[in-house]
């Protein structure tokens, strides 16, 4: 039976209590000798508080889950070997930024030693120097968290039997910046 026919049960047998209960108020008044009746009417009375009671009770109870749980080490593993996942892809992006500029000097250093290009082209060579390297090493890192969701999604729902909600994504992560 489902909770809703129990719970319109429950309500007409406390009718059915309010209404017993101001008969057998009004019946004692008019037959105050008839205490067979009384006496019936009282034992239904009590049947149907036991009947609410237990009507009560069996709408209170939840099914149990069979359903595995999630395996909280396994989740905290995932998320430490996530997170060096995005430490490793910060130190290497680091690291080709830092080597970006590294170009960017010697670049400067060398046009402005020859003295043979035009400012303009100096400039345009440069820029496209400078941005050609960060793009590389936007792309790496990007590559490099994107893969790292990866494996802690799939590591999540099959190791550790564990579904993200959607809007736990690397969009919304920390460790997404605008790169």
């Amino acid at each position: 039976m489902a909770i809703s026919g129990k719970l319109f049960i429950g309500f007409f047998v406390s009718v059915l209590i309010v209404i017993g209960a101001s008969f057998i108020t009004a019946s004692t008044a008019q037959a105050a000798t008839d205490t067979a009746t009384l006496n019936r009417l009282q034992n239904q009375l009590e049947l149907l508080r036991g009947n609410v009671m237990q009507l009560r009770s069996s709408t209170t109870t939840r099914a149990t889950s069979t359903r595995p749980r999630a395996d909280l080490n396994c989740m905290q593993t995932a998320l430490n070997a996530r997170e060096e996942s995005f430490k490793s892809a910060f130190m290497a992006f680091n690291t080709s930024v830092l080597s970006a500029i590294d170009t960017r000097k010697n670049s400067l250093s060398t046009l402005w030693s020859t003295g043979s290009t035009t400012n303009r082209q100096r400039h345009q060579e440069i820029t496209k120097t400078w941005r050609d390297s960060l793009e590389v090493a936007r792309k790496k890192f990007r590559e490099d968290r994107d893969a790292a969701w990866k494996t802690f999604r799939e590591t999540a729902q099959k190791n550790c039997r564990v579904t993200l909600p959607r809007e736990e994504t690397v969009n919304t992560d920390i460790n997404a910046p605008a790169l």
